[in-house]
């Protein structure tokens, strides 16, 4: 996969994303895996990609693992349009890498555009 990203973001406010953890909802292609690509460019902790294609999810983590230094990219399958899924994943967000520093909601569509998730 090759996408290319700016080189600098178009936010006149520049902040640090050294050591911050993100997750990136529809992150294994297009401009999710861009902004993904762009976060670990600029030394982000970690990172949670999201998609509802296991096969290409881990492709994704692995490419990036590859790149970019071991255990720093998960994947984890996600339809956005079904809330008991986009509530688990942020339970699993809550177990394993709490805090989450920057929410990056990509998906195309989704039938829950109003869905809140609480504690």
């Amino acid at each position: 996969k090759s996408y290319t990203t700016s080189s600098a973001l178009s936010c006149p406010i520049q902040y640090s994303i050294e050591g911050k953890c993100a997750l990136v909802v529809d992150g294994t292609s297009g401009v999710g895996h861009a902004f993904a690509n762009e976060l670990l460019k600029r030394n982000a902790a970690k990172i949670i990609i999201t998609g509802s294609n296991s096969m290409e999810g881990t492709e994704t983590a692995y490419e990036f693992n590859k790149n970019y230094g071991r255990d720093r990219v998960n994947f984890h399958k996600m339809d956005i349009a079904n809330p008991l899924e986009f509530k688990n994943m942020f339970k699993y967000i809550k177990t394993c890498f709490m805090p989450l520093d920057i929410f990056f909601n990509n998906s195309e569509s989704s039938e829950n555009d109003d869905v809140v998730v609480s504690n």
